[in-house]
């Protein structure tokens, strides 16, 4: 299983378990009450897992919040996002 944090040119590739598992367990967490409106909450990162070269699933991270397709998770404490990021060692919030 490898993770792609896209945001970043090139996107950042990761392949430790123990990160993807804090990626994984992010969105676990957060897996109910979920929103199907439009509120403009545009990711700020990509995180998408693939096992082998297949893309299993993904999701996109804001400064509290978590978007997938038009779903939006948008009450996810900030603290949570910034340790992950932390985890990934990615910059955060990224520069635009």
């Amino acid at each position: 299983m490898t993770v792609s944090v896209s945001g970043f040119d090139p996107p950042i590739i990761i392949s430790e378990p123990a990160i993807i598992a804090s990626a994984a367990e992010l969105a676990i967490r957060h897996q109910d009450r979920w929103v199907d409106r439009f509120v403009n909450n545009a990711p700020l990162l990509i995180v998408e897992f693939y096992r082998d070269e297949r893309h299993v699933g993904g999701y996109g991270i804001g400064p509290n919040y978590l978007t997938e397709g038009l779903l939006n998770r948008d009450d996810v404490p900030a603290g949570e996002i910034t340790a992950l990021a932390g985890r990934l060692g990615v910059q955060w919030p990224p520069r635009r």
